[in-house]
């Protein structure tokens, strides 16, 4: 999966924008190389919205917040036999860790308000590559309302609408990793199971990683996958 960041106002934004979302639907990417450094290498995460700060965005008007889901970016070293791995396979990783540093762990576990806020902080003064891609869930007020969800853009605090399966595909892999058994092992220097996707030959619930091609621009988002 590719994920690439870009202003659409901009020249080169709009190349990349005819690029990849006016490509025929049968034409697929070329799969990504786990070593690649030219991919960040992101984990969603789904985070309790009920203390998350609002932007102040007439998209969110009268909406309550339900969950936050942030695909932030990891670090990682791939085993030595590791480094030709297949896209479908369980592969050994050692020294995970997040980029912004353990404040992720801390959301997840203490989703307070103080801890948004230090992370939302963190995350400005982080460079715009190596920022997290932020979901905002909102809660239906009726059950027959399904969730809406919006994109948030940290640096330029702008918020813009998300639909299709892609989106929703986020919002689930992210409920489960943040019910994964091996977040807690994040940041430290044992090996762990990383399901590249999703396939795990361990029986608890694998941590699932993506990866997200480096680019400077953060307005907006092309997600594309190969099937």
């Amino acid at each position: 999966m590719k994920i690439i960041k870009y202003d659409p106002t901009t020249e080169e934004g709009k190349k990349i924008e005819e690029k990849y979302t006016n490509r025929p639907k049968s034409q697929t990417l070329d799969p990504v190389a786990l070593n690649d450094t030219g991919y960040n290498r992101f984990l969603p995460l789904d985070i309790n919205g009920t203390h998350f700060p609002i932007p102040d965005s007439p998209l969110l008007k009268n909406k309550a917040i339900g969950s936050v889901v942030i695909l932030s970016p990891v670090g990682y070293d791939l085993s030595d036999d590791q480094s030709r791995s297949s896209r479908n396979t369980a592969v050994k990783v050692k020294g995970v860790h997040f980029v912004v540093g353990n404040i992720v762990k801390n959301l997840v576990k203490n989703p307070s308000k103080e801890n948004f806020e230090t992370w939302l902080k963190i995350e400005k003064n982080t460079p715009s590559d190596e920022q997290s891609v932020v979901l905002l869930v909102t809660k239906p007020s009726d059950k027959e309302i399904e969730k809406e969800i919006f994109m948030y853009d940290v640096t330029h605090n702008k918020v813009s609408k998300l639909s299709g399966e892609l989106s929703m595909t986020f919002v689930n892999v992210a409920e489960s990793n943040s019910q994964s058994h091996d977040l807690d092992n994040l940041s430290s220097e044992e090996e762990m199971d990383v399901a590249v996707s999703g396939n795990s030959t361990s029986d608890e619930t694998p941590i699932v990683s993506g990866y997200s091609k480096t680019n400077n621009s953060s307005d907006s988002i092309v997600a594309t996958a190969n099937n």
